[in-house]
């Protein structure tokens, strides 16, 4: 006898579950990113990835989980794109460039900004987790100023703090006035990181 299968739901036994959820991920932080927790919804999104509501709901609990989730995983993507910069083999202020212009063209909002919006609808633990993985940005750009601390290259500061310091003033690039005084995203890079640079280096008295 044929037993009925349960309608709108994938199957995760059929291995496309991993390819799904990736993709609802990425769709749904462009979208978050652009527009804000509260002005999207699990439908918009659904539409977006041409997919029913009810997949959506397979895969996420709700909106805060699917928010929690998909801004994790764009931070841990961040993550590996900043440490592959940082593992190259150049000077230190040239790769910082590169992560600054990496961050300049791709990032589209103030995620502190996002978060702070999104925050009366997340519960302790999801903040947590979104904490978390900022923090794995800001620990492998420490790390890497701990080694050019050591090398002398930087001035003996507080590493973490210093990283912290460095994606801050990042953010300063996506004022729209400050775009307006240079010709392109990659003077405003340059800038940024000599500000930086200047007040990091041990050549800055």
């Amino acid at each position: 006898m044929n037993q009925k299968k349960s309608p709108g739901r994938p199957r995760k036994q059929e291995g496309v579950d991993l390819k799904t959820h990736e993709h609802i991920l990425q769709k749904a932080a462009r979208l978050f990113i652009h527009n804000g927790f509260e002005q999207i919804s699990l439908v918009q999104i659904a539409t977006e990835c041409q997919v029913t509501k009810a997949t959506v709901y397979y895969y996420f609990t709700n909106k805060a989980n699917l928010f929690t989730q998909a801004v994790s995983h764009q931070m841990n993507q961040i993550r590996g794109y900043v440490l592959v910069i940082l593992q190259e083999q150049k000077p230190l202020r040239e790769r910082l460039i590169d992560i600054a212009m990496g961050h300049l063209v791709n990032a589209r909002t103030d995620f502190a900004t996002m978060i702070l919006n999104a925050k009366p609808f997340l519960t302790e633990e999801q903040l947590q987790e979104i904490r978390a993985s900022e923090h794995g940005i800001h620990l492998v750009i420490a790390e890497a100023f701990q080694q050019a601390i050591m090398n002398g290259e930087l001035a003996k500061r507080d590493a973490y703090l210093t990283a912290n310091a460095f994606m801050s003033l990042l953010m300063v690039g996506h004022n729209e006035l400050i775009r307006q005084r240079f010709a392109n995203m990659y003077e405003i890079a340059v800038e940024i990181v000599d500000i930086f640079w200047q007040g990091a280096s041990t050549k800055s008295g």
